[in-house]
Protein backbone atom coordinates (compact mmCIF):
# COMPACT_ATOMS: atom_id res chain seq x y z
CA UNK A 1 0.00 0.00 0.00
CA UNK A 2 1.14 3.48 -0.92
CA UNK A 3 2.12 5.64 2.25
CA UNK A 4 0.08 8.74 2.37
CA UNK A 5 0.43 12.33 3.86
CA UNK A 6 -2.86 11.25 6.11
CA UNK A 7 -4.74 8.29 5.88
CA UNK A 8 -7.61 7.51 3.16
CA UNK A 9 -10.34 5.07 3.47
CA UNK A 10 -11.56 2.97 0.35
CA UNK A 11 -15.33 3.36 1.30
CA UNK A 12 -14.77 6.89 1.27
CA UNK A 13 -13.51 6.77 -1.88
CA UNK A 14 -15.96 4.75 -3.36
CA UNK A 15 -18.62 7.11 -1.54
CA UNK A 16 -17.07 9.94 -3.71
CA UNK A 17 -17.13 7.84 -7.09
CA UNK A 18 -20.65 7.44 -6.14
CA UNK A 19 -21.60 11.07 -5.24
CA UNK A 20 -22.83 10.00 -1.51
CA UNK A 21 -20.22 12.23 0.00
CA UNK A 22 -20.65 14.91 2.12
CA UNK A 23 -19.35 18.22 1.24
CA UNK A 24 -17.02 18.43 3.64
CA UNK A 25 -15.72 14.20 2.66
CA UNK A 26 -15.36 15.47 -0.84
CA UNK A 27 -12.89 18.60 0.47
CA UNK A 28 -11.03 15.63 2.55
CA UNK A 29 -10.75 13.86 -0.98
CA UNK A 30 -9.69 16.76 -2.81
CA UNK A 31 -6.77 17.81 -0.60
CA UNK A 32 -5.89 14.09 0.11
CA UNK A 33 -5.95 14.00 -3.67
CA UNK A 34 -3.49 17.15 -4.07
CA UNK A 35 -0.67 16.30 -1.41
CA UNK A 36 1.26 13.71 -3.23
CA UNK A 37 1.49 12.05 -6.49
CA UNK A 38 1.17 8.78 -4.89
CA UNK A 39 -2.42 9.64 -3.76
CA UNK A 40 -3.38 10.66 -7.06
CA UNK A 41 -1.71 7.30 -8.61
CA UNK A 42 -3.85 5.30 -6.10
CA UNK A 43 -6.93 7.20 -6.67
CA UNK A 44 -6.35 6.81 -10.83
CA UNK A 45 -6.01 3.13 -10.37
CA UNK A 46 -9.24 2.82 -7.84
CA UNK A 47 -11.40 5.08 -10.86
CA UNK A 48 -10.15 2.19 -13.01
CA UNK A 49 -10.64 -1.33 -11.11
CA UNK A 50 -14.49 0.76 -10.59
CA UNK A 51 -14.89 1.25 -14.46
CA UNK A 52 -14.04 -2.13 -14.93
CA UNK A 53 -16.52 -3.61 -12.69
CA UNK A 54 -18.55 -2.15 -14.87
CA UNK A 55 -17.94 -4.70 -17.37
CA UNK A 56 -17.48 -7.34 -14.80
CA UNK A 57 -20.93 -6.98 -13.53
CA UNK A 58 -23.31 -6.80 -16.92
CA UNK A 59 -25.55 -9.95 -17.15
CA UNK A 60 -24.80 -11.20 -13.64
CA UNK A 61 -27.74 -11.73 -10.80
CA UNK A 62 -26.73 -11.05 -7.29
CA UNK A 63 -28.07 -11.56 -3.69
CA UNK A 64 -28.31 -8.15 -2.32
CA UNK A 65 -27.76 -9.11 0.96
CA UNK A 66 -24.87 -11.89 0.32
CA UNK A 67 -23.06 -9.19 -1.70
CA UNK A 68 -23.08 -7.11 1.11
CA UNK A 69 -21.89 -9.83 3.53
CA UNK A 70 -19.43 -10.61 1.24
CA UNK A 71 -18.48 -6.67 0.75
CA UNK A 72 -18.00 -6.18 4.01
CA UNK A 73 -15.86 -9.16 4.84
CA UNK A 74 -13.67 -8.62 2.09
CA UNK A 75 -13.10 -5.00 3.05
CA UNK A 76 -12.07 -6.12 6.57
CA UNK A 77 -9.26 -8.23 5.57
CA UNK A 78 -6.26 -7.25 4.80
CA UNK A 79 -5.34 -8.78 1.42
CA UNK A 80 -1.70 -9.31 0.29
CA UNK A 81 -1.08 -6.96 -3.03
CA UNK A 82 -1.72 -9.05 -5.70
CA UNK A 83 -0.45 -9.44 -9.33
CA UNK A 84 -0.62 -6.10 -11.08
CA UNK A 85 -2.78 -5.31 -13.81
CA UNK A 86 -2.09 -3.36 -16.79
CA UNK A 87 -2.47 0.24 -16.52
CA UNK A 88 -2.87 0.11 -12.97
CA UNK A 89 0.18 0.85 -10.45
CA UNK A 90 1.82 -2.15 -8.97
CA UNK A 91 1.23 -0.19 -4.90
CA UNK A 92 -2.40 -0.44 -6.13
CA UNK A 93 -4.11 -3.30 -4.03
CA UNK A 94 -6.16 -4.66 -6.54
CA UNK A 95 -7.82 -7.55 -4.64
CA UNK A 96 -8.86 -5.15 -2.43
CA UNK A 97 -10.43 -3.24 -4.94
CA UNK A 98 -11.72 -5.80 -6.34
CA UNK A 99 -13.66 -6.71 -3.23
CA UNK A 100 -15.22 -3.75 -3.01
CA UNK A 101 -16.20 -4.00 -6.51
CA UNK A 102 -18.02 -7.10 -5.75
CA UNK A 103 -20.91 -4.39 -4.69
CA UNK A 104 -21.50 -3.25 -7.98
CA UNK A 105 -25.03 -4.35 -9.45
CA UNK A 106 -23.90 -3.23 -13.32
CA UNK A 107 -25.99 -4.16 -16.45
CA UNK A 108 -23.38 -2.46 -18.90
CA UNK A 109 -24.54 -0.39 -21.88
CA UNK A 110 -21.63 0.33 -23.61
CA UNK A 111 -19.71 0.77 -20.70
CA UNK A 112 -21.72 4.05 -19.46
CA UNK A 113 -25.17 2.57 -17.67
CA UNK A 114 -25.32 0.19 -14.59
CA UNK A 115 -27.12 -0.88 -11.08
CA UNK A 116 -24.74 -0.15 -8.35
CA UNK A 117 -25.27 -0.75 -4.43
CA UNK A 118 -25.07 2.56 -2.35
CA UNK A 119 -25.90 1.33 0.38
CA UNK A 120 -22.15 0.29 1.50
CA UNK A 121 -22.47 3.32 4.21
CA UNK A 122 -25.98 2.60 5.88
CA UNK A 123 -25.55 -1.30 6.02
CA UNK A 124 -28.19 -1.45 3.58
CA UNK A 125 -28.54 -2.39 0.30
CA UNK A 126 -30.43 0.14 -2.13
CA UNK A 127 -29.90 -0.26 -5.22
CA UNK A 128 -29.29 2.46 -7.91
CA UNK A 129 -28.81 3.28 -11.30
CA UNK A 130 -26.38 5.03 -12.40
CA UNK A 131 -26.00 6.33 -16.18
CA UNK A 132 -23.02 8.39 -17.54
CA UNK A 133 -22.40 9.90 -20.88
CA UNK A 134 -18.85 10.11 -22.21
CA UNK A 135 -18.84 11.17 -25.73
CA UNK A 136 -21.79 10.24 -26.88
CA UNK A 137 -25.28 11.37 -25.71
CA UNK A 138 -27.54 9.07 -24.28
CA UNK A 139 -31.39 8.92 -23.88
CA UNK A 140 -32.79 6.37 -20.78
CA UNK A 141 -35.69 5.91 -19.68
CA UNK A 142 -36.25 6.02 -15.59
CA UNK A 143 -38.10 3.57 -13.46
CA UNK A 144 -41.10 5.79 -13.26
CA UNK A 145 -41.86 6.42 -17.11
CA UNK A 146 -39.61 9.35 -17.25
CA UNK A 147 -37.24 10.19 -20.44
CA UNK A 148 -33.85 11.51 -19.59
CA UNK A 149 -31.50 12.78 -22.56
CA UNK A 150 -28.78 13.05 -21.35
CA UNK A 151 -25.46 15.29 -22.87
CA UNK A 152 -22.15 13.75 -23.65
CA UNK A 153 -19.80 14.43 -20.71
CA UNK A 154 -22.61 14.18 -18.30
CA UNK A 155 -24.11 11.82 -15.79
CA UNK A 156 -27.45 10.95 -13.42
CA UNK A 157 -28.20 8.76 -10.49
CA UNK A 158 -31.08 7.33 -9.60
CA UNK A 159 -32.93 4.80 -7.43
CA UNK A 160 -33.98 1.50 -9.51
CA UNK A 161 -37.37 2.10 -7.57
CA UNK A 162 -38.73 4.92 -6.22
CA UNK A 163 -39.92 4.62 -2.76
CA UNK A 164 -41.66 7.15 -0.73
CA UNK A 165 -43.78 10.52 -1.41
CA UNK A 166 -40.80 11.61 -4.05
CA UNK A 167 -38.97 10.87 -6.78
CA UNK A 168 -35.11 11.93 -6.52
CA UNK A 169 -32.15 11.92 -8.73
CA UNK A 170 -28.70 13.84 -8.70
CA UNK A 171 -27.44 14.74 -11.95
CA UNK A 172 -23.69 16.08 -13.39
CA UNK A 173 -23.17 18.31 -16.17
CA UNK A 174 -26.52 18.23 -18.39
CA UNK A 175 -29.70 16.58 -19.76
CA UNK A 176 -33.11 17.16 -20.82
CA UNK A 177 -36.34 16.14 -19.05
CA UNK A 178 -39.47 15.09 -19.77
CA UNK A 179 -40.96 13.94 -16.90
CA UNK A 180 -44.11 11.54 -16.38
CA UNK A 181 -46.51 12.66 -14.61
CA UNK A 182 -47.27 11.51 -10.91
CA UNK A 183 -49.00 14.98 -8.54
CA UNK A 184 -48.47 12.52 -5.25
CA UNK A 185 -44.97 12.51 -5.84
CA UNK A 186 -42.94 14.96 -7.07
CA UNK A 187 -39.79 14.80 -9.25
CA UNK A 188 -36.83 16.29 -7.84
CA UNK A 189 -33.12 16.60 -9.15
CA UNK A 190 -30.17 17.76 -7.06
CA UNK A 191 -27.01 19.31 -8.92
CA UNK A 192 -24.83 22.06 -7.85
CA UNK A 193 -26.61 22.55 -4.26
CA UNK A 194 -29.66 23.69 -6.27
CA UNK A 195 -32.77 21.57 -6.22
CA UNK A 196 -35.46 21.92 -8.87
CA UNK A 197 -38.85 20.06 -7.99
CA UNK A 198 -41.62 18.96 -10.25
CA UNK A 199 -44.30 17.00 -10.80
CA UNK A 200 -44.82 16.31 -15.20
CA UNK A 201 -43.23 18.80 -17.28
CA UNK A 202 -39.95 19.03 -19.75
CA UNK A 203 -36.89 21.22 -19.18
CA UNK A 204 -33.51 21.70 -19.43
CA UNK A 205 -31.02 21.45 -16.60
CA UNK A 206 -27.06 22.66 -17.17
CA UNK A 207 -24.62 22.79 -14.76
CA UNK A 208 -21.06 24.91 -15.73
CA UNK A 209 -18.77 26.96 -13.83
CA UNK A 210 -20.89 26.52 -10.67
CA UNK A 211 -23.88 27.73 -12.50
CA UNK A 212 -27.12 25.89 -13.25
CA UNK A 213 -29.13 27.27 -15.71
CA UNK A 214 -32.43 25.80 -16.11
CA UNK A 215 -35.24 26.08 -19.50
CA UNK A 216 -38.48 24.84 -19.44
CA UNK A 217 -40.82 23.74 -22.04
CA UNK A 218 -44.01 22.57 -20.90
CA UNK A 219 -45.31 22.83 -17.19
CA UNK A 220 -44.12 24.49 -14.12
CA UNK A 221 -40.86 24.02 -12.83
CA UNK A 222 -39.42 25.33 -8.96
CA UNK A 223 -35.71 25.99 -8.78
CA UNK A 224 -34.55 26.73 -5.05
CA UNK A 225 -31.13 26.96 -3.77
CA UNK A 226 -32.78 26.92 0.25
CA UNK A 227 -32.59 30.33 0.31
CA UNK A 228 -34.82 31.68 -2.72
CA UNK A 229 -37.33 29.50 -4.82
CA UNK A 230 -38.65 30.74 -8.39
CA UNK A 231 -41.26 29.36 -10.21
CA UNK A 232 -40.69 28.90 -13.60
CA UNK A 233 -43.28 28.41 -16.55
CA UNK A 234 -42.57 27.67 -20.30
CA UNK A 235 -39.89 29.35 -22.41
CA UNK A 236 -38.84 30.93 -19.23
CA UNK A 237 -35.33 30.31 -17.75
CA UNK A 238 -33.10 30.89 -14.47
CA UNK A 239 -29.70 30.80 -13.55
CA UNK A 240 -28.53 29.69 -10.11
CA UNK A 241 -26.06 28.52 -7.63
CA UNK A 242 -25.20 27.90 -4.37
CA UNK A 243 -25.64 31.88 -3.00
CA UNK A 244 -28.29 33.28 -5.32
CA UNK A 245 -30.89 32.13 -7.56
CA UNK A 246 -30.88 35.05 -10.17
CA UNK A 247 -34.07 36.28 -11.80
CA UNK A 248 -35.97 34.51 -14.20
CA UNK A 249 -35.69 35.27 -17.83
CA UNK A 250 -37.45 34.75 -21.23
CA UNK A 251 -35.71 32.96 -23.97
CA UNK A 252 -36.04 32.76 -27.36
CA UNK A 253 -33.04 30.58 -28.10
CA UNK A 254 -33.16 27.20 -29.09
CA UNK A 255 -29.61 26.44 -29.27
CA UNK A 256 -29.62 24.40 -26.03
CA UNK A 257 -31.82 21.61 -28.00
CA UNK A 258 -28.73 20.90 -30.34
CA UNK A 259 -27.71 17.46 -28.39
CA UNK A 260 -31.32 16.30 -28.95
CA UNK A 261 -32.62 17.67 -32.35
CA UNK A 262 -29.08 17.24 -33.59
CA UNK A 263 -30.05 20.57 -35.01
CA UNK A 264 -28.28 24.00 -34.83
CA UNK A 265 -31.11 26.36 -34.84
CA UNK A 266 -29.74 30.13 -35.01
CA UNK A 267 -32.74 32.64 -35.06
CA UNK A 268 -31.70 36.37 -34.63
CA UNK A 269 -28.65 34.71 -32.38
CA UNK A 270 -25.06 36.41 -31.42
CA UNK A 271 -22.70 34.88 -33.04
CA UNK A 272 -20.85 34.43 -29.60
CA UNK A 273 -23.46 32.29 -28.51
CA UNK A 274 -23.32 29.80 -31.84
CA UNK A 275 -19.42 30.03 -30.98
CA UNK A 276 -20.02 28.86 -27.30
CA UNK A 277 -22.54 25.87 -28.25
CA UNK A 278 -20.25 24.49 -31.09
CA UNK A 279 -17.26 24.53 -29.07
CA UNK A 280 -19.31 22.15 -26.74
CA UNK A 281 -21.08 20.38 -29.19
CA UNK A 282 -17.82 19.39 -31.15
CA UNK A 283 -15.19 19.92 -28.32
CA UNK A 284 -13.72 22.16 -30.68
CA UNK A 285 -11.65 25.80 -29.62
CA UNK A 286 -13.41 28.48 -31.56
CA UNK A 287 -12.19 32.46 -30.31
CA UNK A 288 -13.16 35.10 -31.39
CA UNK A 289 -10.70 37.63 -31.82
CA UNK A 290 -12.43 40.75 -32.74
CA UNK A 291 -14.76 41.85 -30.03
CA UNK A 292 -16.90 43.91 -32.84
CA UNK A 293 -18.16 40.88 -34.12
CA UNK A 294 -19.46 39.04 -31.18
CA UNK A 295 -22.71 40.51 -31.24
CA UNK A 296 -23.62 39.99 -34.99
CA UNK A 297 -26.89 38.39 -35.83
CA UNK A 298 -27.45 34.92 -37.31
CA UNK A 299 -30.70 33.50 -38.42
CA UNK A 300 -30.25 30.26 -40.15
CA UNK A 301 -30.28 26.09 -39.20
CA UNK A 302 -27.73 23.36 -39.30
CA UNK A 303 -28.40 19.87 -39.27
CA UNK A 304 -25.77 17.58 -38.75
CA UNK A 305 -23.22 19.64 -40.71
CA UNK A 306 -19.58 19.22 -40.20
CA UNK A 307 -18.00 21.75 -38.20
CA UNK A 308 -15.93 22.99 -41.05
CA UNK A 309 -18.88 23.50 -43.24
CA UNK A 310 -21.14 25.72 -40.65
CA UNK A 311 -17.79 27.98 -40.02
CA UNK A 312 -17.84 28.46 -43.65
CA UNK A 313 -20.89 29.07 -44.11
CA UNK A 314 -20.82 31.25 -40.99
CA UNK A 315 -18.07 33.25 -42.67
CA UNK A 316 -19.85 34.02 -46.04
CA UNK A 317 -23.15 35.09 -44.40
CA UNK A 318 -21.26 37.30 -41.32
CA UNK A 319 -18.66 38.65 -43.76
CA UNK A 320 -16.01 37.83 -41.41
CA UNK A 321 -12.48 35.86 -41.54
CA UNK A 322 -12.34 32.19 -40.65
CA UNK A 323 -8.85 31.02 -39.64
CA UNK A 324 -7.71 27.38 -38.89
CA UNK A 325 -4.32 27.34 -36.36
CA UNK A 326 -3.67 23.91 -35.64
CA UNK A 327 -6.87 22.62 -34.97
CA UNK A 328 -8.16 26.27 -33.41
CA UNK A 329 -10.43 28.60 -35.20
CA UNK A 330 -9.89 32.45 -34.73
CA UNK A 331 -12.93 34.51 -36.22
CA UNK A 332 -12.08 38.16 -36.87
Amino acid sequence: MAEFIHDMSDDLLVKHLTGEATEEEIAYVDEWLQQSDANRRYYDGFIQVWEQSLQLGAGITVNEDAAWQQVKKRIEEASQPATPVKEIPARFNYKKALGIAAAVLLVAACGIAGYIVTGLFTGKAVTQLAVNAKAEVIVDTLTDGSVVTINKHSGIMFPSVFKGDTREVKLNGEAFFNISPNKSKPFIIHTNNVTITVVGTSFNVRTVNGKTEVIVETGVVKVSNGKKTVQLKPKEKVFADTIEVYGKDTTADKLYTYYRSREFVCDNTPLKRLVEVLNEAYDSHISIENKAIENLPITTVFKEESLEHILSVVSETLDIKVQNSNGSYILR
